[in-house]
């Protein structure tokens, strides 16, 4: 028996067991990535559902936004401002307390006030997120409109 020949043999007995392993683990990994992305798919809304939350108050009649005829976005009645509106957006989850300031005007108003007192000190575990926002706005007091700024702090519980 020639020894050359046993040697070529086994080297491409090698070079076929290398690619069919490689091709195996390869056609592997792919279906378990593939079946562990069906499976598992989280999705973090937190930042979605905050802007949802800021633009129902900025564009909800019921709440503290200006309107006549038709609601004007991030135009803010004073008057409603001062009442309070914790009945303007349903939803348990979430307390916002809101300081608006014009000179000479500070005013602080609370959505949910129990519950942003409650959870304002989870702010640092998981499945809180609190978020702060400053916006420069328009006023309206006594059929006057004047430059403010509305800062926000929104405390969200995750379940």
């Amino acid at each position: 028996m020639n020894n050359k020949a046993s040697f070529i043999l086994s080297s491409e007995l090698l070079w076929w067991l290398f690619v069919r392993l490689g091709v195996v683990i390869t056609v592997a990994v792919s279906v378990f990535s593939l079946v562990s992305f069906g499976i598992v798919k989280t999705l973090d809304v937190g930042s979605i559902e905050e802007s949802v939350i800021l633009h129902s108050l900025m564009m909800n009649e019921k709440c503290f936004i200006f309107h006549d005829v038709r609601v004007y976005p991030w135009i803010v009645d004073l008057q409603k401002f001062k009442n309070g509106f914790d009945d303007c957006v349903n939803g348990g989850n979430f307390g916002i307390k809101f300081h608006l300031s014009s000179t000479p005007i500070e005013e602080t108003q609370f959505l949910h006030k129990n519950f942003f007192e409650a959870h304002e000190r989870f702010c640092f575990f998981s499945g809180y997120r609190c978020i702060e926002y400053i916006f420069p706005l328009l006023l309206y007091e006594n059929n006057t409109f004047r430059d403010s700024t509305l800062s926000l702090k929104m405390v969200l519980k995750y379940d």
